[in-house]
C-alpha cells in the first residue's frame, strides 16, 4: 500500500534526521531538527488521512509540546480536534476546533468545522452563529450556505432556508 509505504518512509527518514543540530528537544531531551518535526507533522497528516486517528492524535499532542507561530499551532490543535471529531469524542473536538478559531480568527474553515461539531452535537444556535461567521469572513461559502439552509428548514424557517440553498447553488454553478 503506497500510504504506508509513504509512512513507512517518513519514520525512516524522522530516525536518521532526528538529530540534527536544533533549538527542538523532544520528550528524551534529544534536539530535533525543524525538517524532523515537519516531517512528524508529514507522519500525522499521513495518520489522518489514513483514518489512523488515535496514532495521528499521538503524534500532533506530540508536535503540539513544542513553541509554533499561531497559525501553525492553530493549524495543528484544528487537525487534533479533526482526529477527535473522527474517534467521536466531539467534547474534545469542540475544545480543540474552539482553540484553533480563538489562535486564528480569521480563518474560515476552523469556523467551519466548529459550526459543524456544533451542528452534530445539537447545538443549532451555536452552529449559526458559526455558519454565519463563516460566511462572514468568504470562505467556505458553499458549504456554509448548504449547512445554514438545512438548520434553518430543521427550525421551520423555510424561506431563509431556501435564501440559503439559493445562495450555495449559486456557488456551485459559478465556475
Amino acid at each position: 500500500d503506497e500510504g504506508w509505504q509513504k509512512m513507512t518512509t517518513a519514520q525512516m527518514t524522522i530516525q536518521a534526521d532526528s538529530y540534527e543540530e536544533s533549538n527542538v528537544m523532544d520528550d528524551y531531551g534529544i534536539k530535533l531538527s525543524k525538517k524532523a518535526l515537519m516531517l512528524h507533522k508529514d507522519l500525522a497528516d499521513s495518520f489522518l488521512n489514513s483514518g489512523e486517528y488515535s496514532s495521528a492524535l499521538a503524534k500532533y499532542n506530540m508536535l503540539l509540546t513544542y513553541d509554533w507561530e499561531n497559525a501553525q499551532k492553530a493549524e495543528l490543535i484544528s487537525k487534533k480536534g479533526a482526529c477527535h471529531e473522527g474517534l467521536r469524542q466531539y467534547d474534545m473536538a469542540l475544545k480543540s476546533y474552539i482553540e484553533s478559531c480563538e489562535l486564528a480568527p480569521k480563518n474560515p474553515g476552523y469556523c467551519l468545522r466548529l459550526a459543524n461539531i456544533y451542528d452534530v452535537t445539537g447545538m443549532d444556535g451555536q452552529a449559526m452563529i458559526e455558519y454565519k461567521k463563516t460566511l462572514e469572513l468568504g470562505g467556505e461559502k458553499y458549504s456554509a450556505s448548504l449547512a445554514l439552509g438545512k438548520l434553518y428548514e430543521h427550525r421551520g424557517l423555510f424561506s431563509r432556508a431556501v435564501e440559503c440553498y439559493s445562495q450555495a447553488l449559486l456557488i456551485k454553478s459559478s465556475p
